[in-house]
């Protein structure tokens, strides 16, 4: 990602809720206030977190949070939710090179989420609860994986490189959702599909 630590918290939700914004608009989305509101926290806290927090809150399985005491079993469900949406957003490219592992990451993504709802929301915070933006989150996973997907290829990475290999992949195998991510990044494209190998 982009260096951008040196920004005060109050600038990073400035420059992440205008991203996201854009992003929500570019995928015809509407989101509300509060899921809005969360998705922007959960960018500014990846931005100021260390690398290495990925690769430990994956390491959370939602079975091993069944037995859980529910404000630990909250905590880690919420941890293992958004490093899911965060990973599926930010770094679909390394999923995508195993097909079967996107799948499982949306599929895990969304169930963290319908349990995050399900929990008393006394858990979450601001006051008030989060129930219906897990809800939103879980329901609208991929949709929402794909925003922050879009905010990555047009923002925060290098992007020729990153959409040098997915213009490959779209020439390869011809896939729609190959295609709308490269308009969604902004490259001019024809009406019409590559020719597949066969």
């Amino acid at each position: 990602m982009a260096e951008i630590s040196p920004l005060s918290n109050e600038r990073l939700d400035s420059v992440f809720h205008d991203l996201l914004s854009s992003a929500l608009d570019r995928h015809a989305l509407t989101a509300s206030p509060m899921t809005e509101f969360y998705l922007v926290r959960l960018l500014v806290g990846f931005a100021r977190s260390a690398p290495a927090a990925l690769g430990e809150a994956l390491g959370v399985e939602l079975a091993s949070t069944a037995d859980l005491e529910p404000r630990l079993r909250y905590r880690r469900l919420k941890e293992l939710a958004d490093t899911t949406l965060f990973l599926t957003g930010m770094f679909i490219d390394n999923l995508e090179a195993r097909a079967a592992a996107t799948d499982y990451y949306f599929a895990l993504g969304r169930r963290a989420y319908l349990d995050l709802h399900s929990l008393d929301g006394n858990y979450s915070e601001p006051a008030g609860g989060l129930s219906e933006t897990y809800q939103d989150l879980a329901l609208r996973f991929e949709e929402f994986s794909r925003v922050l997907t879009t905010i990555a290829d047009r923002n925060l990475f290098p992007i020729r490189r990153r959409l040098a290999g997915l213009y490959h992949r779209w020439l390869e195998s011809g896939e729609d959702r190959y295609r709308r991510r490269l308009l969604n990044a902004g490259m001019p494209l024809t009406a019409y599909a590559p020719h597949t190998r066969h």
